[in-house]
């Protein structure tokens, strides 16, 4: 069974030969921010490597292919392609990843021979069109029936000749007009609709007898059909014409990103009571630039604490919320760092104490960004990775920090999930790595408690909240605002500890 892998430098190229710069796939520090944690392959791509694998046959003409992007693949991962044929003149592939099933294809071909340029080949003319330097970001309200876009498209010569060469496309039936007219799919949703917040999920490309062989540049019109609310999936349709004359006919749909909304100090508020019980306090949020962490960082801010504000890369979003809080009882210091880095934990507490700081309150909140995984071989090595790291995200600091607690008689506040509430729902489908870090994490603060003196621990195992972790198609359906969640923390925080050295709070389930 063949296998593909992509590499940062595959998504470079394509993204040169495509002019398809979403950042979702060629920016790092945009992709870490999202629920992927980092760029995913463009679909579009996957699918011509997958194609690569297929035995040639220099005799046949694609007519028609049609493709579902189901998941998101991921560069150096080893992707199995399966290809299997049809009825008459019918192919269908799938790209797997540990037994599921991340990308689908169906390839219908004619007889014929495709006019396609060799390594040696003269790459295609170059396009005398503006290439925009960023893709476009429209509302919902923006996106309705009978929106229209047109242009001239043309991919890069020189890179779509590597394209060409780097997944062994010679013989398997598609000429360079063609594989344009699959980059141009791309280039439309990545860029113009809906743009910046695209996911592709399906494409349909129907070419006409007169093949478009490497004839380039090519015209187009594309208009959007309808918005499905419901899962904010966008339909569109296009037309491809090379000299005036109809080449392919589009059908496209993908899904369009929510935005997820910064904290709203107005949100908290009307859940939580400006104070200064926390006055004279200071808390250290592991991961407090974006999501539940930036609302804990608000919510201690309005209850006279200083807090310490660890990020990781997110430093714009770190500093904004710095500023809007500067008005706050309690103020905002930032602390750049990976709190699994012993060495930096040690660094941090030494600062703190030569400081004349004391730490009373520590928020274990990070966590690496979650894939779904199945059960299989394939899959175990990445399991492992993810549960050390989510580990250690934990352990790491209440290790460096637990004398300074202890001493303080301080609290610590691990934020788990509801997936281990006792009466949690079925727990989820591809999340097994994910249960498991969880619940190393509170086995572990269960540990630690049982041999503390002073210091309290609170397990919070909050419900599925808005942010980028559940900004999926379906995610946020039944999420409640990381406000609510933070604010029933915070609440709890400034009560006295119980008796007991550890607490469990449990905000319901999923």
């Amino acid at each position: 069974m063949p296998t593909i892998r992509f590499s940062p430098g595959d998504l470079d190229l394509f993204a040169e030969a495509s002019h398809d710069c979403n950042p979702l796939h060629v920016s790092p520090l945009y992709a870490r921010k999202t629920a992927f944690g980092e760029p995913i392959v463009f679909g579009v791509l996957g699918a011509l490597a997958a194609l690569g694998t297929v035995p040639p046959d220099a005799a046949r003409l694609v007519s028609s292919l049609s493709l579902s992007f189901r998941h998101p693949l991921f560069c150096n991962i080893d992707y199995r392609v399966t290809v299997s044929q049809g009825e008459s003149r019918t192919m269908k592939i799938a790209v797997e990843d540990a037994g599921r099933v991340m990308l689908t294809g169906r390839v219908v071909f004619r007889p014929g021979q495709a006019p396609l340029a060799s390594a040696g080949g003269q790459p295609a003319s170059s396009v005398p069109f503006e290439v925009p330097r960023e893709p476009r970001m429209f509302s919902a309200a923006e996106l309705k029936p009978g929106l229209t876009v047109t242009g001239k498209y043309g991919p890069a010569p020189r890179a779509l000749q590597q394209l060409f060469e780097r997944w062994r496309l010679e013989n398997q039936g598609m000429s360079l007009g063609q594989i344009g007219a699959l980059l141009w799919c791309s280039y439309l949703v990545g860029m113009h609709l809906p743009g910046r917040q695209a996911l592709f999920s399906e494409l349909r490309l129907e070419f006409c007898p007169e093949i478009l062989g490497n004839a380039l540049p090519l015209s187009y019109r594309a208009e959007v059909q309808d918005l499905d609310e419901r899962f904010n999936l966008l339909r569109v349709t296009g037309d491809v014409h090379f000299d005036q004359r109809l080449c392919a006919r589009a059908e496209l749909s993908a899904f369009v990103r929510s935005e997820v909304p910064h904290v709203s100090r107005g949100a908290l508020e009307e859940r939580l009571t400006r104070s200064t019980v926390l006055s004279g306090s200071t808390a250290l949020v592991i991961g407090g630039s974006r999501g539940l962490g930036s609302a804990l960082v608000a919510a201690l801010a309005s209850q006279g604490c200083h807090v310490l504000l660890n990020y990781h890369s997110c430093a714009a979003e770190a500093a904004t919320l710095q500023e809007c809080l500067c008005d706050e009882s309690g103020r905002v210091s930032l602390v750049q760092g990976d709190a699994s880095d012993v060495t930096w934990t040690q660094q941090l507490r030494a600062d703190l104490r030569d400081q004349g700081r004391t730490l009373n309150l520590l928020f274990c909140n990070a966590a690496p960004a979650l894939r779904n995984l199945g059960l299989a071989p394939d899959a175990v090595e990445r399991m492992c990775t993810f549960v050390c790291s989510s580990f250690a995200m934990v352990c790491t600091p209440i290790a460096a920090f637990h004398d300074s607690l202890e001493s303080s008689a301080g609290r610590t506040i691990l934020i788990s999930s509801s997936v281990l509430s006792d009466n949690a729902a079925p727990l989820p489908k591809n999340w097994v790595h994910y249960i498991a870090a969880k619940s190393a994490a509170e086995g572990y603060v269960r540990a630690v408690a049982s041999q503390s003196l002073r210091s309290n621990y609170l397990i919070v195992r909050p419900p599925r909240m808005q942010t980028e972790m559940t900004n999926t198609p379906t995610g946020h359906h039944g999420a409640v605002p990381v406000e609510e969640v933070a604010a029933a923390i915070v609440r709890r925080v400034c009560q006295p500890p119980g008796g007991r050295p550890l607490e469990i709070l449990d905000l319901g389930d999923r």
